[in-house]
């Protein structure tokens, strides 16, 4: 994943997923199930995103759960204010 400002073409935040989640991101699990984000090499599993690498994912396989699950991966404040636009890819 990148964030790119687009004014001055600049990457302003990347992320590879590579290593152990959570990548200097807050990940939360809203009703303690135990199924959280990491990446996929940690689940043992496939990446589906259509891409190469390492991907973030949350999947119950992680806990063997079929339960409810509610989790969210969240980056750390990004400071787009010095640009005109910005893409993420």
């Amino acid at each position: 994943m990148a964030i790119w400002s687009l004014n001055a073409q600049t990457v302003v935040y990347s992320q590879d997923f590579e290593g152990a989640a959570p990548w200097g991101m807050t990940t939360i699990d809203n009703i303690a199930s135990g199924n959280v984000w990491n990446n996929d090499a940690f689940f043992a599993s496939a990446n589906y995103t259509g891409g190469t690498g390492a991907c973030a994912t949350a999947t119950s396989d992680g806990t063997c759960s079929n339960g409810a699950w509610d989790t969210y991966l969240v980056t750390p404040a990004i400071d787009l204010s010095s640009g005109t636009s910005a893409s993420v890819s």
